[in-house]
């Protein structure tokens, strides 16, 4: 509907005189807006409102002028072209009808509604418009929709055309609407069904179902009845059929899609007569039996289209049932033939039949689908019928077999118990789409609740904007008392926290009310007074300001004043304060509100709430208007005396400094200057004051102005001008030029020192720096061409352009104006050139003195400046450093790529070591021929990458030594005997010698991961000056490993021990020791010493026995099993005197003692505590 509307709309505004009335209304507009101000050699036609008004009065008639000759062209355009005349005539004559259709089909339908819901006859008014069901009657012309309800049996009381005998001569031409006692019933022209999408007609259907859907929304229609001539299914033209089946289906599916409903279909065969034999089979029907439902009604809630067959099927077998009984009844031959050949024809259309429902009700993916409820059959002339039997002379007895003397033709057969039992009864079966239900419950009920809400929320707003206000008043009230109550207890003002207090309770009152914030709903509605309050509490809060807070304020001024009166680099400053916050025209907020907060720091250190507050008053203060006061003259006298005593050189460049500070000009960061880079602290400042365009504005420019300028600050010096000569402001200029440089070469100095590169944590992250420093233009390079250019501080000679130029030539001209009315022109000219050739050589003087000066920058930069050329590119120096910076990324970036791993890592690790890979020395040799800070930049990248690697090649070795050392010496030899003396366990022999031999276990690791990263003495091997992260410790207690091998293997590879071993003393209380061991026996009385000599391991070594006799002949043995059983036996006892290979170990057993003296043939003496008390390392990091 809405897109309808505009299409309309835009239809409308199209028109040509539409068009020129809206160009007309915007002129008329512009004549109003903008003529005032449009002016012609300073003169204004549309300044006044008569002029205004002359001129919209023209644009009108314009426009009616416009309009009436476009007329006249159409008009004579008519008269030349009669046809064009008349097709334009007949177009708007078909536009009149359409609009006439339409609206006849709108009223009709509202008359319906009005008809149902108020007339007298359907019962008591006020009924709903959806008390009686609707049906809508869609079929082609002349197919008899009319005759099917006017024969039908039905009333229809309130359509007096219904009450006579013939309803009609003439088609339908117009939708109508009939009224029964049951239901009403909506009929259509043929033309509806069969019209065109492009036709007027289909835009009448298309009206009609609009209307529908708008005079009955939940549910348009309770069903659809379709009326098709059965003359048309006996007709043999089957793209006729077929087209009236797809034109029945489109509709449909217009229909059910625009109302937004599923409602049940009927399909009626009508003019069933015309089939042969009809008349006859049911001529002696009575009028109940006539009434009867003939056809098939869906079994289920939808009848498919592949049941229609066995449908007919049982139809033609009960008709051929009553074939007997009829021909019975009839006495007259011919109609006995006509009474058998009627169920004959009805089957031979079946098939058509079929074919036409499946097309026109079918399922298909393309259309809505239909609650398709059955067809049937039906008889009912049409007034055409009529007539034309009338024509040929009672022709209409004889084909029908009806009586047209008792009205037998003006009654249909098969109609009113389909429409009473079947039809009407179903209509709760139309159903509206869910959607479309619950948008219009929304409608209905969203009004109410809507209205309901609206009353709610004004109600609600208004109490809620009356409280608010009220509780506004009330706050106001409570920090007027507030306030009070501050006030009489507050001490005497003599700091400027004192009045805070009070001061914060009334600046909180100003916030009560804030008309522009305040919500015109939260507080508008009600008795809002913000405006009022609001003013009131900003004036009294200003005054309170003045009264409270600025007394502390200045004599906290006047304090740092006094102060300052032997500290010249803070007197001016504190004076100039001083004055401001006395003297108001004076104030200057970007130098007053820092100072201001310097002190407040300094007075309040650590009490960052009390200074926020007094910013924040003064802040406030500062923007309203601070009340004059007059200053301390004694005070003011002084300060200004001691200021006389600074020297002007200072002052002047405090001043200098304090101008540059104030301009808000952003300072110099390197960030800003060359954009993202690899540098860190590159967002140090460096005061626009210290970068070239400072040092021309200010140094150049301006500060020879301000040495001019202190001799005329009398609001601060006084009223006794500074006098200055020509040869004094020089040598004032010379030391600020002094003071200048030294902070500039000091402000760069700093930024480049903070300006720094990362240290890399990876190699990875080494090969990413190594290319962000290596673009295309390395960031390097962009940092010094920033350097030079800041610290190359000469300037030439240029002329002056065209408009500095022109800008000399009006000073000149004003200047020769002012003097030439009193000294005359000649005069004036002569001295305008004077001052202006003064002023240049004054320029030029300044100029060439600062670049004097300048050179001791420059000369301070000329290390970083000569890595670049003359044209800012990269010199040698820094070209090798690139090239190798390239090449370590290369290096690094081959490591992290390579399928090898932490093997990789090594193998680099030892070239670097044996000095067979130069790439990262050449690096460092390169950045060491750089000066400081650039090497510094360079320099993290080797170190980084190295120190990765470094790490990397640590924690491989020490990830080999957990899975080729301590794995199988945890899994063999940890806790066993001999490294555990008290370990019930023996260590395998095998396992002992694979593991320290000669080329075994933990020889193969040394030779393979350590050897080449520890020197000859066992410390670790340094490369490139650093070394790797391993333990010291645990790499020495490591190659501890050696004394075990000298200790128990002959050559290193095989296990073994020879060793001599004889008696050396006995206890007295014993008589006889004997020692059982190797497959050796050793005996030893009290007499002479024989020794015995012993080889470990040997086959019969798996048992050691020690046996003791006492003077008695009692005989006590101490026996020992294993491997290590002769070890066991010998180190039970205790170790009194070794040297070198030899030992004594006395055996104790049962509190006596035998002593033995044994010689090893080794290079190490197993019994050593330096062998029997290795350990092995558990991590080498």
């Amino acid at each position: 509907m809405i897109a309808r509307f505009f299409r309309s709309l835009l239809h409308a505004l199209k028109t040509p005189w539409v068009l020129a009335l809206g160009l007309v209304l915007l002129l008329i507009l512009l004549v109003w807006l903008l003529g005032p101000l449009v002016a012609v050699a300073g003169y204004v036609p549309l300044e006044g409102v008569i002029a205004r008004l002359v001129a919209t009065v023209l644009l009108i008639f314009c426009w009616g002028l416009f309009v009436a000759l476009s007329a006249s062209r159409r008009r004579r355009k008519e008269l030349a072209d009669p046809d064009a005349a008349r097709a334009h005539e007949q177009a708007e004559e078909h536009k009149m009808q359409l609009r006439d259709e339409l609206r006849h089909v709108r009223e009709r339908l509202k008359t319906a509604v009005k008809t149902v819901t108020t007339s007298n006859f359907y019962g008591p008014k006020g009924r709903s418009r959806y008390a009686l069901p609707w049906y809508l009657l869609l079929g082609s012309g002349n197919c008899g929709k009319t005759s099917v309800l006017l024969n039908s049996g039905l009333k229809f009381p309130l359509n007096e055309q219904a009450d006579r005998h013939l309803y009609q001569l003439r088609a339908t031409e117009h939708c109508d609407v009939l009224y029964s006692n049951e239901a009403l019933f909506v009929d259509t022209p043929g033309a509806y069904t069969e019209s065109r999408p492009d036709s007027p007609a289909h835009k009448v259907w298309t009206a009609l179902l609009r209307a529908l859907f708008k005079v009955r929304p939940a549910r348009p229609l309770n069903g659809i009845i379709v009326c098709v001539s059965m003359r048309d299914i006996i007709d043999n033209d089957a793209p006729r059929r077929e087209h009236l089946a797809r034109t029945i289906r489109q509709r449909l599916s217009e229909a059910l899609k625009r109302l937004r409903t599923y409602v049940p279909v009927y399909l009626v065969f009508t003019k069933c007569d015309a089939v042969p034999g009809f008349a006859q089979f049911f001529a002696h029907l009575s009028r109940a039996e006539r009434e009867q439902i003939f056809g098939c009604p869906a079994k289920s809630d939808v009848m498919e289209a592949g049941s229609v067959r066995s449908e007919l099927k049982d139809l033609m077998q009960t008709l051929n049932a009553q074939i007997v009984t009829k021909i019975h009844q009839e006495r007259d031959v011919p109609s006995r033939g006509e009474m058998f050949r009627f169920p004959q024809e009805l089957a031979a259309l079946g098939s058509r039949m079929e074919e036409f429902i499946t097309e026109a009700f079918g399922p298909s993916r393309y259309h809505r689908p239909v609650m398709f409820r059955g067809f049937f059959f039906s008889s009912a002339l049409s007034a055409q019928d009529i007539v034309a039997a009338t024509a040929r002379e009672g022709e209409l007895s004889y084909q029908t077999g009806f009586n047209a003397t008792v009205g037998d033709y003006a009654k249909g057969f098969f109609l009113l118990r389909l429409l009473e039992g079947l039809i009407i009864p179903e209509a709760r079966l139309a159903n509206a789409d869910k959607e479309h239900i619950w948008a219009l419950r929304l409608r209905r009920y969203g009004l109410q609740a809507a209205a309901a809400a609206l009353f709610l929320l004004a109600g609600t707003f208004l109490g809620v904007s009356f409280i608010n206000n009220y509780s506004r008043v009330e706050t106001l009230d409570a920090a007027y008392a507030g306030f009070s109550g501050a006030q009489k207890k507050a001490p005497l003002v003599n700091e400027s926290r004192t009045p805070l207090p009070e001061l914060n309770i009334i600046e909180k009152a100003t916030f009560v009310y804030d008309p522009e914030e305040d919500s015109a709903i939260g507080y508008g509605l009600g008795l809002y007074q913000g405006r009022v309050f609001r003013k009131s509490t900003q004036e009294a809060y200003l005054g309170t300001l003045n009264a409270r807070l600025m007394p502390p304020v200045r004599q906290a001024a006047a304090r740092r004043v006094e102060a300052a009166l032997n500290n010249p680099m803070e007197l001016k400053n504190a004076l100039r304060a001083y004055l401001m916050l006395c003297q108001p025209k004076h104030i200057n907020r970007k130098f007053l509100d820092p100072w201001l907060a310097n002190v407040w720091a300094g007075d309040y250190s650590g009490q960052a709430p009390v200074q926020a507050d007094l910013r924040r008053h003064m802040d406030y203060l500062l923007a309203h208007g601070i009340t004059p006061a007059e200053p301390d003259a004694e005070l003011v006298d002084r300060a200004r005396k001691a200021l006389l005593r600074i020297p002007l050189a200072e002052l002047a460049y405090q001043r200098l400094r304090e101008e540059a500070g104030e301009s808000g000009k952003p300072p110099f960061t390197f960030r800003a200057a060359i954009g993202q880079s690899p540098f860190n602290g590159d967002t140090q400042p460096v005061d626009y004051l210290y970068t070239r365009q400072g040092y021309e504005e200010y140094l150049i420019r301006r500060c020879p102005v301000i040495i001019r300028n202190l001799t005329g600050e009398t609001w601060i010096f006084g009223a006794n001008p500074i006098l200055l000569s020509a040869l004094d402001m020089n040598n004032v200029y010379k030391e600020v030029r002094t003071m200048y440089f030294r902070d500039y070469t000091s402000s760069w100095s700093q930024a480049l020192k903070n300006l720094s590169v990362r240290m890399p944590a990876s190699m990875a992250d080494a090969r990413k720096l190594a290319e962000e420093l290596t673009p295309g233009m390395p960031p390097a390079v962009l940092a010094l061409r920033e350097v030079r250019a800041n610290t190359r501080l000469i300037m030439e000679n240029v002329e002056p352009g065209a408009v500095q130029a022109a800008a000399q030539e009006e000073g000149k001209r004003k200047l020769q104006q002012k003097l030439a009315s009193k000294t005359g022109g000649k005069m004036a000219r002569a001295l305008t050139e004077q001052a202006a050739k003064s002023a240049e050589e004054l320029h030029r003087d300044v100029l060439e003195a600062a670049q004097r000066d300048a050179q001791a920058v420059r000369q301070y930069f000329v290390p970083l400046d000569s890595l670049l050329d003359e044209q800012g590119n990269p010199g040698p120096a820094l070209r090798a450093v690139q090239d190798a910076m390239t090449g370590a990324g290369e290096y690094f970036a081959g490591i992290i790529s390579s399928d090898q791993g932490e093997q990789r890592v090594l193998h680099a690790l030892l070239d670097l070591a044996d000095e067979k890979n130069d790439t990262l020395r050449s690096l460092e040799s390169a950045v060491g021929r750089l000066p400081a800070p650039v090497r510094g930049w360079y320099a993290t990248v080797a170190a980084g990458g190295l120190r990765d690697m470094l790490n990397r090649g640590a924690r491989s070795i020490n990830q080999a030594y957990q899975e080729r050392v301590i794995a199988l010496y945890d899994k063999n030899l940890n806790a066993r005997y001999p490294f555990d003396p008290g370990a019930s366990r023996d260590a395998n022999l095998d396992d002992f010698a694979a593991f320290f031999r000669s080329g075994g276990v933990l020889d193969n690791f040394h030779e393979t991961y350590l050897r080449p990263f520890i020197t000859r003495t066992g410390t670790l091997r340094p490369i490139m000056g650093r070394y790797m992260p391993l333990s010291s410790q645990a790499v020495i207690n490591l190659q501890k490993a050696n004394r075990v091998q000298e200790a128990f293997f002959m050559s290193g590879r095989e296990l073994g021990i020879t060793f001599l071993m004889e008696p050396h003393a006995l206890d007295a209380t014993l008589k006889q020791v004997n020692l059982r061991a190797a497959g050796r026996h050793l005996s030893y009385m009290h007499g002479p010493v024989q020794g015995a000599s012993f080889t470990w391991p040997s086959d019969s070594a798996s048992q050691a026995m020690l046996e003791t006799i006492d003077l008695h002949g009692i005989s006590s043995q101490t026996t020992t099993r294993g491997e290590w059983a002769l070890f066991r036996l010998l180190r039970g006892g205790g170790i009194k005197r070794q040297e070198g290979n030899t030992c004594l170990i006395e055996v104790q057993q049962q509190g006596k003692w035998a002593q033995f003296l044994i010689q090893f043939r080794n290079k190490m003496n197993p019994f050593d505590p330096r062998v029997c008390t290795f350990n092995l390392p558990q991590s080498l990091l």
